[in-house]
C-alpha cells in the first residue's frame, strides 16, 4: 500500500479536481468531468470509456478485470450537482477550498466525494495487484439530479453490458454522528417518484371584480388541502429495523420510541426536529406542493392556475394510485392532471454476502459504529438498476453531523479530510474482501 501521506495527497487531488469542474444541472455539461475521470484512470492503466448521450452530457465507465468466476460489482456515483446560490455561500462553491481540515464546495457531500473515493479505491486495487474473482466496474453518470435521462437511463438502454453487475454500491445511505455516537444507515430501499401537474380552471376577468371561481384562489385551497394531508405510517421490515436502529443509537427525538411511531397512525408528526422531519418522510407517502404558475398581469384574473406536486411513494404503491389520492384531495373542481415523471419505489434484499461485508468493513474502520438498513425519501440511480435485477445498496461511508448533512443541496456544503480518507479505506476493504 502507498504511504499514508501519498494516499491522502492523491485522493484529495482527484477529489478537488472534480469539485472544480462546474457540473451544475441544468445544464450539466458532465462531459468535462467524465473526460477528467477517464484521464485519471487511464494514467493508472485502467481502461475507461466516455458515453455522450447528448451534446455535453457525458458518463464514464471503467472496468478492472477479474478472473470471471463471480459476477461483477458496480461502483456507482454521479457527476452532476444541483445549482448554487453563489451570493449565499461564504466561499467559492467551485474552488474546492481547504479550510479547517474540510474541503468546501458543491458536490462535496452529493456525491463527488463518493466518486473520488471509488476512483481511488479502484486505483489502489490495481496498484496492489488484487487477484479479483469479480470484475469491478466504476460508473460516474450524468443527469442524476434531473432524473437520469442522460445518464443511468441512457446507459441501461444503450450500453447495459458495460455496467451489468450482480451488485452495485451507490449513494443513498447516510452516516450520522451525534454526541459521539456514529451510525451508517445503508440504503436498501427508496421511495418512488410521482410528479404531478394540476391545472385548475375557473373564471377569469378584471382584477377589480373578485370571483369565487378565481383559479388562483382555488389553487390556494387545493395547495392547503394537499399540504395539510397526513398519510398513515407504513410499517415494513425495513422501516421497522430503521426506527429500532435510530432508537438504539439515541437518534430519535427526546421521549419518542420506535413503538410510539408505529402505533401512532396519522397522529405523530415530528417536523420540529432535524431527525423528526426525516422520520415523517421515511415512513409515509408524501405529497408536497412545490410550484405555482398563474397569471401574467397584476390586474387580470387568469383563466387557469398550475400547481406542481412532488409526491414520493413507498415501495408497493404505483404512481397511478397516488394520482387517485391527489384527485380526491382536489375534489370536484374543473381540473386536469398530468404525471410529469413516474418511478415506482424499489427495494433490495439484505440477507446477502455483500451486506455482511459492508457492515464488517465499516466496523473495521469505526469499531463502535451502528449499521442499519435504510429507506431513503429521495430517489437515486439505484431504482433504475433494481428494475434490471441488480442488488443495490446505498453505502455512502461519509459520517457527518446533522448540521453538515443539511448542507446537501444547500449552503456551504463541505466534507472533512478524515471522512474522505476513512471512506476510501472502507471501500477498498470492500473490494478486497468481496471481490478478491
Amino acid at each position: 500500500m502507498v504511504s499514508k501521506e501519498k494516499f491522502e495527497r492523491e485522493l484529495l487531488e482527484i477529489f478537488r479536481g472534480l469539485i472544480r469542474i462546474d457540473t451544475s444541472n441544468p445544464p450539466g455539461n458532465e462531459i468535462v468531468a467524465a473526460e477528467y475521470v477517464r484521464g485519471v484512470l487511464e494514467r493508472e492503466g485502467i481502461p475507461a470509456k466516455v458515453f455522450e448521450s447528448a451534446p455535453g452530457r457525458g458518463s464514464v465507465v471503467a472496468r478492472l478485470k477479474g478472473d470471471g468466476t463471480m459476477p461483477p460489482l458496480l461502483l456507482l456515483s454521479h457527476l452532476d450537482v444541483v445549482p448554487v446560490e453563489a451570493e449565499r455561500w461564504s466561499v467559492d462553491a467551485f474552488a474546492a477550498e481547504m479550510k479547517d481540515n474540510y474541503i468546501w464546495g458543491r458536490g462535496t457531500l452529493d456525491i463527488k466525494n463518493m466518486g473520488a473515493m471509488e476512483i481511488m479505491a479502484l486505483i489502489l486495487a490495481k496498484r496492489e495487484g488484487l487477484k479479483l474473482k469479480r470484475d469491478v466496474i466504476l460508473a460516474a453518470t450524468a443527469d442524476e439530479e434531473a432524473g437520469g435521462t442522460y445518464g443511468i437511463r441512457s446507459l441501461i438502454e444503450n450500453h447495459f453490458d458495460e455496467i451489468k453487475a450482480e451488485y452495485a454500491i451507490n449513494e443513498g445511505g447516510i452516516g450520522i454522528v451525534e454526541d459521539g455516537r456514529k451510525a451508517i444507515f445503508c440504503q436498501c430501499a427508496e421511495k418512488g417518484i410521482c410528479w404531478i401537474e394540476i391545472t385548475i380552471r375557473g373564471e377569469g376577468g378584471h382584477g377589480s371584480l373578485p370571483s369565487a371561481a378565481n383559479p388562483v384562489v382555488l389553487a390556494g385551497q387545493v395547495i392547503s388541502r394537499i399540504g395539510e394531508h397526513v398519510f398513515p405510517v407504513m410499517k415494513t421490515p425495513v422501516t421497522k429495523k430503521l426506527l429500532i436502529g435510530a432508537e438504539k443509537m439515541g437518534f430519535l427525538p427526546k421521549g419518542v420510541k420506535a413503538a410510539d411511531v408505529f402505533s401512532s397512525g396519522k397522529k405523530l408528526r415530528l417536523e420540529g426536529s432535524r431527525v423528526g422531519k426525516r422520520i415523517n418522510a421515511w415512513l409515509r407517502h408524501t405529497a408536497t406542493p412545490t410550484f405555482v404558475k398563474a397569471g401574467t398581469k397584476i390586474n387580470v384574473i387568469p383563466m387557469e392556475a398550475k400547481i406542481s406536486v412532488d409526491c414520493r411513494i413507498l415501495p408497493g404503491m404505483e404512481p397511478g394510485e397516488m394520482l387517485d389520492i391527489v384527485k380526491g384531495l382536489v375534489g370536484q373542481l374543473d381540473a386536469e392532471y398530468e404525471i410529469l415523471q413516474r418511478k415506482p419505489g424499489s427495494e433490495s434484499k439484505i440477507d446477502t454476502e455483500l451486506w455482511t461485508v459492508l457492515e464488517k468493513c465499516a466496523r473495521e474502520i469505526e469499531p463502535e459504529l451502528g449499521f442499519f438498513p435504510y429507506l431513503s425519501a429521495g430517489g437515486t440511480d439505484s431504482g433504475f438498476l433494481r428494475e434490471k435485477g441488480v442488488v443495490c445498496y446505498g453505502f455512502d461511508p461519509t459520517i457527518v453531523s446533522w448540521e453538515e448533512q443539511d448542507t446537501v443541496h444547500g449552503i456551504d456544503e463541505r466534507i472533512s479530510v478524515q471522512n474522505m480518507v476513512n471512506g476510501t479505506r472502507m471501500l477498498y476493504r470492500v473490494i478486497e474482501q468481496f471481490c478478491a
